[in-house]
Order: structure tokens, then C-alpha cells, then sequence
């Protein structure tokens, strides 16, 4: 059992004490059990044992019905000692303004023709007391009787004798105004054909509050009566401000409120905005055209890749970002950065550029479309997109999580990383992925990602691999053929060309550099080499279409070297670099000196071609 301090539990004396010790034990009952004790006068002197200030809220009290107001009942207990109220709120039914209902003469005091005769004696329950002005208030509300919360669900649902709410967000039409409260708000009815008329089935944690209320269940006017739901809009969600007058001062004026939202009045539209008000079972809902359009009413509505179209400007940044209101009190972030698709070039003409565009573009005001990239909700705060290309790419199906990649996937994301290894590409929901410079050079003949590429430009990808929260990629998204990913890193690796092959000119790209290393006496050194692909279509060997990798030493490149080149390791490199550029081809024949396999282990290896002249 979760306790809390200082909390008021009700239990009973199980035991006064065990053998010397002054042990008080004391027992629980269920609440199904507690919520069917009525507090009772047991004889005519014993309603003097109860004060105002003795009254505690809980108690399940033999009511009379003394007096109909027009908000409610008044009512009498404990041998008419004490009187107390219903409202209209707690008594269990609300009429839903719409027609009239047989056997009633005023839909809007329907208790007056309900709680007569027999049902003039109710069982209710003591919910608030307060004994400076001696107000008590009851309720009838079933799920009070039964000391429980409200249905929440349709499991609960089907064990309970009242009907659901709707669920937060949905959008009701045609509800009615049946109570207005002049400067606050109005309470109105929502659409009958909302509700479920057929009551769950009698349970153990039902039997309480079935019993309480069998008595009025069995008036067929108060059964309809308490199927219908409710709904409250506050006077500061009803209506949008005018055009001219928007702000956060603004407040709708009492007699215009009350003019739209007057007794019986239609309601055309509204929004459930929660349904947190356990006690009274009312959901909060917001009339205001600009609530009920919203495309989000908190941060846990929003999803990264959604995109939400017009959504309007409401601040400038000093960073150069945006702020973007997305529905309720939900904004969202975009940065200076996903503007516009491309990175903003270096250049006094091309940043005025930019600027111009960008005031005229996203000045506060407008509506533009975006793209939510990431939500933190515990910190409601949200990163948007309103790159052009990002918006409108992928819209069914964008990456958001690492467990749906599938290899060979293509989509659209922005360049969040570039340096000399690659270039990272992160996607929706902060996933992300790299293509190594290797890939690059391999595949599109890049030497550099620095020059070639810049944080904040839009590219497609083609997912390579997704293993372990690691994605690999590629730029090249014209290459068709991903069914087999893993034999095509075996095929790189592990193809044996046989030593004296001669391959043709042209036929070599140079995708990666090493430098060379120094050995453990620190002068003498291992020479670095070139890491070259060559396509199986130059080979004689059939590799399904895969290309092969071979190695090019450093020391291998020409037929003679100056004393200079080699004397160490950095000149060396340096001279390297000079003949050969990454992404280029090799303009001259190569012969094979060894084959990828050391004989004895069998343990495969890249080829190592040499360039000197034979």
C-alpha cells in the first residue's frame, strides 16, 4: 500500500495488543468495502455526538431532499441536524440542451421533476465542509459514491455506469451552452450522439456505487441524464482576439462573451484540452478558432519528421533563428542554420543577399511551413526545419529511429559535420549518420568534404549499413544494387589477383591516403601507401559487379627517387601527395606484386600493385 505522510487513512482496531508489548493493530478495508458505509443517527440523541467541525469529507450520508433551487438541491441529514447543497455540477446528470425530455416541464431545473417521492431520500457523499460559514457540499457523482477516480479508459469503461470523456484533442461540433457564468466562462453540453447509453456490468469496485445509486438508475429520465458529458470554456479561450488587438493583454469583452455564448446557445466547434478534473468529471475545452485549428495543444503531440503547414512567425532571434507558434502555448525553434537549403557562402554581396531574403521571407507574421527535427518534451522545447527541401522530401516515410533503417534506404537530411574523415549527415528524432571521406573519393571522386561540402546543406543519403546504433552512408544514390552488402566487403577484401597481372591505365581511383609511419627506433620508417578501387568490368575475374580495393606503397610509385623524398618519412608523404590526388585516376598500367593472401594462413589481404615502369 502507497501511503503518504500526514495523510488521513480509515482503518479499524484489529488487536489491542500483543503479549506486554502496546501494539495497537489496526486493519484496511478495501474501498469497495468503505465506500459502503453510510454514516447513520443509530438514536435521537446521538445526532448531538456530530458538529460542523466533527463533519469529514468522505462520509456517505442519508440525505432528504428539503428545497430545489435553481443551481441545485438542498438538502437535510443526520436527523435534519445539518443541511447542505448539491449543485447542478454534482448531481450526477446534465440535460444536453437540445429538445425536450418527457415528463419534465423545464429541461434546465430537470432535478425538480426527478428527485420527488421516493427518490426525495438519496444517499450522497460529503465533499467539502466548511465550518466558518457552515457550507457543506454533497455530490452524486458515482465514481464519489465509490470513493474512485472516473472511468479513463474503455476497460474501465465497460465496468462503469458513466460514459467516457472524449479524449484530448478531438474537435466536437454542435454542443450546447447550458450554464453561463457571466465574466468566467460557460458550461456546455457536448452532442448526445457522443455517449455510450449502455451501462457496464455490476464488479466488485462497481458494487458500491450501483448501490447508491440503483434508487435513482431506475428513473429512466435520470438514467439518460447521466450519460450525457460535459465540457467548460473559459472566457480567456472562447473567442480570438480582433486583428488590430492581438497580445497577451487582451481579454474578451463580458458583453460580447456573453452575446455568443447565452443559454442554450449552439456551440459550432470546440477542443478538449484535458480531462484531468477528476472530482467534477468536466473536461476543459477552448472555442477560439486559432486553439481549435492548432496543430499541436502540447509539446507530446508533436512528432519529429511531422510537418505543419502555416504555421505563424511570432518572434525574431538575435542568433538569426525564428520562433514559430504551432498551436496552444506550443512554440517551436528554427534556427539561422535550416533557412534556407543551402549554407550561407562567404562573400559581402552573398550575405546581403541572404539578409534581404530573410527579412522579406521570415519576417514576424508571416506563415511558412516546417518540419519538426527533435521534441523534448520534459523541456518543451522543439527544433524546427524550414529547409524547402526537407519540408517537402520523404513525407510518408522519413528516418526517425535507428530500429526501422533498412539498408539501401534513401532519404533526404542536412550535413550536420564535415572534416577531413567524412561527412555526417543527421536525419529526424537525432539520428544520424557518416560517409567516410573513403566512400566519398570511391564513389563521387571527392578529395576533399571540406571543399566540397558545408554544415547546413540539404543531401540525399543511401543507408549502406545500420548495425548497432551505427549508420553508415553514401552520396552516391544512383547505385542500384544493396542486396548483398556483406559480400561486397568480402569481395573488396578478400579478391585474389595473382602476382605479374598487368592492370590497364584508368582503370585505378585513388580513394584514400596514408601517411607513413615510423618505427620503434624512431628513424627508420614504414613507407605509407594509396588506397586505389579498381571495378571488376577492368578485371578478368568475375566479382558480380563489385569493385576491389589494392594497395599502392608509397615507395612504389616511381621507378627512382630523389635522396631527398626518401630520407624521411614526412618528405616522403609530402611527395606522395604531389603525384597522387584522392579522386583521381591512375593515367598509367600497374603490375600486381602481391595477391592479397600470405600462403600460409590464408588469411586475406589488399593487393599490392606497384607504378614502376616494368
Amino acid at each position: 500500500i502507497k501511503s503518504v505522510p500526514a495523510a488521513l487513512i480509515k482503518s479499524s482496531t484489529a488487536s489491542s495488543g500483543i503479549g506486554s508489548a502496546a501494539v495497537l493493530q489496526l486493519g484496511l478495508k478495501k474501498s469497495s468495502t468503505q465506500a459502503k458505509i453510510v454514516t447513520s443517527v443509530l438514536n435521537s440523541a446521538s445526532s448531538s455526538s456530530y458538529t460542523v467541525r466533527t463533519l469529514q469529507p468522505g462520509m456517505l450520508l442519508k440525505c432528504h431532499v428539503e428545497h430545489y433551487a435553481r443551481n441545485g438541491l438542498c438538502v437535510t441529514f443526520l436527523g435534519n441536524v445539518f443541511r447542505g447543497s448539491i449543485d447542478m455540477v454534482n448531481l450526477g446528470g446534465y440535460w444536453s440542451g437540445d429538445g425536450k425530455m418527457d415528463g419534465v416541464k423545464d429541461p434546465n431545473l430537470w432535478w425538480k421533476d426527478v428527485f420527488v417521492g421516493k427518490n426525495k431520500t438519496i444517499l450522497a457523499r460529503l465533499i467539502a465542509v466548511d465550518p466558518a460559514t457552515k457550507i457543506i457540499r454533497l455530490s452524486l457523482l458515482s465514481h464519489v459514491l465509490a470513493l474512485g477516480p472516473p472511468p479513463s479508459s474503455q476497460q474501465d469503461h465497460a465496468t462503469a455506469d458513466q460514459a467516457l470523456l472524449p479524449a484530448v484533442g478531438s474537435i466536437i461540433e454542435n454542443a450546447r451552452v447550458i450554464r453561463h457564468d457571466p465574466g468566467v466562462g460557460a458550461l456546455v453540453a457536448l452532442p448526445t450522439e457522443l455517449h455510450d447509453d449502455t451501462m457496464g456490468v455490476d464488479g466488485d469496485e462497481n458494487v458500491a456505487r450501483n448501490a447508491a445509486l440503483a434508487q435513482l438508475r431506475s428513473n429512466d429520465t435520470y438514467r439518460t441524464l447521466s450519460s450525457n458529458k460535459c465540457a467548460y470554456v473559459h472566457i480567456s479561450k472562447a473567442m480570438d482576439p480582433p486583428s488590430t488587438e492581438k497580445g497577451h493583454g487582451y481579454r474578451t469583452p463580458e458583453s460580447l462573451f456573453a452575446k455568443h455564448f447565452a443559454l442554450h446557445a449552439k456551440v459550432p466547434r470546440l477542443r478538449i484540452l484535458s480531462t484531468s478534473n477528476l472530482m467534477d468529471n468536466v473536461a476543459s475545452c477552448a472555442t477560439a478558432d486559432s486553439i481549435v485549428a492548432s496543430a499541436a495543444l502540447s509539446y507530446s503531440d508533436l512528432s519529429p519528421g511531422a510537418k505543419y503547414v502555416s504555421m505563424p512567425i511570432i518572434r525574431s532571434m538575435d542568433g538569426g533563428g525564428i520562433l514559430v507558434e504551432l498551436g496552444h502555448g506550443v512554440r517551436g525553434l528554427v534556427p539561422a542554420t535550416h533557412l534556407f537549403d543551402k549554407a550561407q557562402t562567404s562573400g559581402k554581396s552573398a550575405s546581403s543577399y541572404r539578409s534581404k531574403i530573410r527579412s522579406e521571407k521570415f519576417r514576424v507574421g508571416n506563415k511558412i511551413d516546417v518540419r519538426c527535427l527533435q521534441v523534448d518534451v520534459e523541456a518543451r522545447r522543439a527544433i524546427l526545419t524550414a529547409k524547402k527541401t526537407l519540408v517537402q522530401s520523404d513525407p510518408d516515410d522519413p528516418i526517425t529511429n535507428y530500429a526501422d533503417i533498412e539498408a539501401g534506404k534513401v532519404a533526404t537530411g542536412f550535413i550536420s559535420r564535415v572534416d577531413k574523415t567524412g561527412v555526417t549527415i543527421t536525419f529526424y528524432n537525432n539520428v544520424y549518420g557518416k560517409a567516410t571521406s573513403r566512400t566519398l573519393a570511391e564513389e563521387l571522386g571527392v578529395e576533399d568534404p571540406t571543399t566540397n561540402y558545408h554544415v547546413g546543406d540539404v543531401v540525399r543519403a543511401r543507408v549502406v549499413s545500420c548495425r548497432d546504433y551505427r549508420l553508415d552512408l553514401s552520396l552516391n544514390i544512383s547505385i542500384s544494387d544493396h542486396s548483398d552488402q556483406d559480400g561486397s566487403r568480402k569481395a573488396k577484401s578478400g579478391a585474389r589477383l595473382d602476382p605479374g597481372f598487368v592492370l590497364p591505365s584508368k582503370c585505378m581511383k585513388i580513394v584514400q591516403l596514408f601517411d607513413s609511419r615510423l618505427r620503434n627506433d624512431g628513424v627508420s620508417f614504414i613507407p605509407g601507401y594509396a588506397v586505389v578501387t579498381i571495378k571488376a568490368k577492368h578485371l578478368s575475374i568475375p566479382e558480380n559487379g563489385q569493385s576491389i580495393d589494392c594497395k599502392i606503397p608509397f615507395d612504389q610509385i616511381l621507378d627512382t627517387y630523389d635522396a631527398g623524398a626518401i630520407s624521411s618519412a614526412q618528405n616522403l608523404d609530402k611527395m606522395a601527395r604531389r603525384v597522387l590526388k584522392v579522386g583521381k585516376k591512375i593515367n598509367q598500367p600497374a603490375i600486381v606484386i602481391f595477391s592479397g593472401s600470405d600462403g600460409s594462413s590464408g588469411r586475406a589481404a589488399m593487393p599490392i600493385i606497384s607504378l614502376r615502369p616494368a
